[in-house]
């Protein structure tokens, strides 16, 4: 999916994809953190998740699908 994404961005040089281990990726700064139905695979669903919110700029935007029970 990246690849495909990086094809089809080829003319928008502000999106930058990247594949990463979350739990241990280091850069930050970005303006939007988008993960869908990912948090529930990271071993502590909550520090992975308090890390993936860490890596958006200050006022950029963590974004996240979940499941809801009922």
């Amino acid at each position: 999916m990246i690849g495909e994404l990086r094809r089809r961005s080829a003319d928008l040089p502000q999106l930058r994809a990247h594949q990463a281990d979350a739990t241990a990726w280091d850069t930050g700064d970005y303006d939007v953190v988008q993960s869908a139905l990912g948090i529930f695979f990271f071993p502590d669903m909550t520090d992975g998740t308090e890390r993936l919110i860490s890596r958006a700029r200050s006022g950029g935007r963590a974004v996240f699908t979940i499941w809801r029970g009922v």
